[in-house]
């Protein structure tokens, strides 16, 4: 009994998915005798001639058991069609979202992929509806230019761009958090350039493939899902440390904690967030005609007090088979998100590490500036809607030739806020303290972003048999990628009233006004030998232009080798215990484009004599500034151990990133003022992707599985051409390091709290940067490395119990490490010796 197998007809175009006790029906089956074939990601297909009469029923049997490579899984990312993974010479991450949110439901789409695949990671902030934090795939390569992967939904490049929630920061909103993940089947992942050459441009990170649900042949079939929650912290306690400082009524230093005042005094600075998710979908078809809908409606609350984020998503879903060889699909989906975040940069957490106990005798009540009760005056909101909607035709004219155009449109409006009513004259009591500021007297600051993103994607694939036993597949392709960026923004400040909210109620009012469009062309050609499916050769080339290239610069080309080979089908295998083996490679490259200006140059204008406008230098330009270049090497191998009980995944991959994009200060004799950016250097990456799952015990009544990945990821600066562009990028060392001043001795001033007589680690080792060196005077100290940014190891464990049919259990655990975290607010409590008990001679706290 396997729920949601697709049982299908292939040469009728007839499908169905089983129910959950693993029946189905298939209405209309012509007489004649067809081949009934069943499929599920993690299962070996299964087929059976079907002989069909007409005006009867045929009842058949079918069985499908667990395959733990899977090797006749359909790939469609970094392929130029849809190919079986086992001719596909790289590693494709796949994500089967419809099994594991079952199991283990996850907050956001973020957190779904950084827990299931290996090598990739996110950072989100703790607690905070709404706000999105960064995804990682194979650590980071460049040190000026962003380290995201490109999106992709149902093949249409999708907009990924963190926004604010104002303009002053402090807060993110993430669009790959705003899909329903009810409406993904499944992601596909492809890690680096030597998987993402089809890709070119932009795709040195990594690709992400969101591909969503479809409609299938059969009765509709409704789903409906009510989802309650809760976010809280467990501990808040223990996240919050001591801070020191005066006692103002005493005169005496003191430690106290902050979040133990509030609780005392009836004002828990936190809450415990309701969160609550309603979901209907309908889904079904015909042999002509299929079709899934689906809407969502999520109302959250956030642990701090003023976040909360309400949610719409709606999706539909058609395909037509229009001919035998003619079909189309379209998609089309729209949301809407309204966020308020958490106080926008004035976050409880950092007024909470920034106090102090002088601040104790006024309304501040310790905070560094403002109590949270204060700080939800402040709307930091958000108001997020997207349109997104696609068109793919499928025309397969003759039986060696098929042809896929997709053109997709993503449409994006953000409107980001931020309001500061007018606060009293007087201040608040006690203690007439007038919160805010320079923003006391009302501030308003509004951006509307509208984004445009266009997609055209033409494929074609032309079989050909060269020998019996040896397949040549040539595929060729064309895109064409476009996005257009407007944003407006406007601020006012001194309001006549608290009530007065719109920016053109303000006595100064400023605005401005920009527009960014940035467009890529690319074509390639691929070349594929196939030998019995068995031994696969694949050689790959794309060339790209991009508008952001500099003019001096034609186009980047971008090559591609792979191979495969499925070693336990060949006929002199014979390693009893190793059940299936295969060995893959492939070399590929793709690049990461500059900023949209970053090779013309520009003029700013200002107003010149007689005040008529005129222009200035503003950035100097680079008319030969091409894109950075990424070079991986991945090698590795997919085997099955004990009747399949036992699946192993490994991947070894080298990368090389040269022509890095970094800014060069320019020569004041070149009469522009700032930077240039200019393409020197070589980073090198390097690592280990490994992936266990095994099947422990398994029975009618019980069975037990567990499964562990784990991956490292490493950095290296080989060359910066000479250039010092930033204290955390070193030549020799990570991307990305921490290098600071290490306090090693200080002593304290006549009032206890100014340090005098600095001694700081003095360096030593490797170029002198590593810890353990002399004593210094701090104003004389080299920056000491601390350790890297990014995790150098990273994983999970993860297993699943399951008693009968209808109850299942499921633990993961993940984990990081290898790495050092910056915690902001106790950083700079400690360099500017400002409140923390470490840096204050405290022996008695209240």
């Amino acid at each position: 009994s396997v729920p949601s197998a697709q049982v299908s007809i292939r040469e009728l175009q007839f499908g169905t998915l089983t129910q959950a006790s693993g029946r189905f029906v298939l209405l209309n089956v012509p007489a004649g005798t067809h081949t009934l074939q069943v499929e599920l990601i993690g299962y070996r297909s299964a087929s059976e001639e079907v002989t069909v009469t007409a005006g009867e029923a045929v009842e058949v049997n079918l069985q499908i058991v667990q395959e733990a490579l899977a090797l006749g899984e359909i790939v469609v990312t970094g392929t130029a069609g849809g190919e079986q993974r086992r001719v596909v010479g790289n590693v494709v991450g796949q994500i089967d979202v419809s099994g594991v949110s079952e199991l283990s439901p996850a907050s956001d789409l973020q957190q779904l992929i950084g827990q299931r695949e290996a090598g990739v990671t996110f950072t989100n902030p703790a607690g905070m509806v709404g706000a999105g934090g960064n995804i990682r795939v194979r650590g980071v390569s460049s040190p000026a230019l962003g380290n995201e992967p490109i999106i992709y939904v149902d093949g249409v490049r999708i907009n990924n761009q963190r926004t604010g929630a104002n303009v002053r920061g402090g807060r993110h909103h993430r669009p790959l958090n705003d899909y329903n993940m009810e409406d993904i089947e499944s992601i596909e992942i492809i890690k680096g350039p030597a998987a993402a050459t089809l890709y070119g441009t932009e795709a040195s990170n990594g690709v992400i493939q969101i591909i969503t649900k479809k409609g299938v042949q059969g009765a509709p079939t409704f789903d409906l899902m009510v989802r309650q929650g809760a976010s809280a912290y467990l501990d808040p306690r223990s996240l919050v440390r001591d801070i020191a400082g005066r006692d103002p009524a005493t005169g005496d230093f003191v430690t106290i904690n902050l979040y133990d005042l509030e609780k005392a005094a009836g004002r828990d600075p936190f809450r415990t967030g309701y969160m609550q998710t309603y979901m209907g979908s309908i889904r079904g078809g015909s042999d002509a005609i299929r079709y899934y809908m689906s809407a969502e409606w999520q109302d959250n609350e956030g642990v701090e007090l003023s976040n909360w984020q309400e949610r719409l998503n709606t999706r539909l879903n058609l395909a037509a088979n229009l001919s035998e060889t003619f079909s189309v699909q379209t998609n089309v989906a729209y949301g809407k998100i309204d966020t308020r975040y958490g106080a926008q940069a004035l976050s409880t957490w950092g007024q909470m590490v920034w106090g102090s106990p002088e601040n104790l005798s006024d309304a501040r009540r310790g905070y560094f500036s403002v109590p949270p009760d204060v700080a939800e005056r402040v709307e930091a909101m958000g108001d997020h809607a997207r349109f997104v909607s696609s068109l793919q035709a499928d025309y397969n004219p003759w039986d060696w030739l098929s042809q896929r155009l997709t053109v997709g449109l993503q449409e994006d409006r953000d409107i980001n806020s931020s309001f500061t009513p007018l606060q009293p004259a007087g201040g608040d009591p006690p203690g007439g303290f007038r919160f805010f500021g320079n923003n006391a007297n009302g501030n308003k600051q509004v951006d509307l972003f509208n984004t445009r993103n266009t997609t055209v994607d033409y494929a074609g694939t032309a079989r050909a048999w060269l020998a019996d036993e040896l397949e040549s597949s040539t595929s060729f392709g064309a895109q064409y990628y476009s996005r257009e960026r407007h944003e407006t923004s406007a601020e006012g400040e001194g309001f006549p009233s608290p009530s007065v909210s719109t920016v053109s109620a303000a006595a100064r009012v400023q605005g401005g006004e920009s527009l960014v469009a940035n467009k890529t062309v690319g074509f390639y050609l691929q070349q594929t030998l196939d030998w019995k499916e068995r031994r696969v050769l694949t050689a790959a080339v794309r060339a790209d232009n991009n508008s952001a290239f500099g003019a001096e610069f034609d186009a980047a080309i971008y090559p591609k080798v792979s191979g495969t080979w499925v070693l336990h089908e060949e006929p002199f295998w014979n390693v009893g215990f190793v059940n299936a083996l295969r060995l893959r490679g492939a070399w590929g490259a793709s690049g990461q484009q500059p900023d949209v200006f970053a090779a013309v140059r520009l003029y700013d204008a200002i107003t010149g004599p007689g005040d008529r406008p005129a222009v200035s230098p503003g950035t100097l330009g680079n008319p030969s500034l091409k894109p950075e270049r990424g070079e991986e090497v991945e090698l590795g191998f997919d085997a099955a151990f004990f009747d399949e009980r036992l699946d192993v995944e490994f991947t070894h991959y080298r990368r090389t990133t040269t022509d890095l994009i970094v800014p060069r200060r320019v020569a004041p004799s070149r009469g522009f003022p700032g930077t240039q950016f200019v393409n020197v250097g070589e980073v090198r990456n390097w690592g280990t992707e490994f992936a266990v799952e095994g099947l422990l015990r398994e029975s009618a009544s019980f069975s037990w599985d567990l499964g562990v990945t784990y991956a490292t990821q490493h950095s290296r600066i080989e060359d910066l051409g000479g250039l010092e562009i930033s204290p955390i990028h070193q030549e020799g060392w990570p991307l990305g390091g921490i290098f600071w001043q290490r306090v090693v001795s200080a002593e304290f001033g006549p009032d206890g709290v100014t340090p005098t007589n600095l001694m700081c680690d003095g360096g030593t080792g490797k170029q002198g940067l590593e810890q353990g060196g002399p004593p210094v005077p701090c104003d004389d100290a080299p920056r000491v490395w601390f350790g890297q940014r990014t995790p150098s190891w990273l994983g999970n464990v993860h297993t699943t119990l399951r008693f009968g049919d209808n109850l299942r259990l499921f633990a993961m655990a993940d984990f990081t490490g290898g790495h050092h975290t910056t915690e902001g607010e106790l950083l700079a409590g400690h360099t500017t010796f400002t409140n923390t008990p470490e840096v204050n001679p405290i022996t008695d706290p209240v």
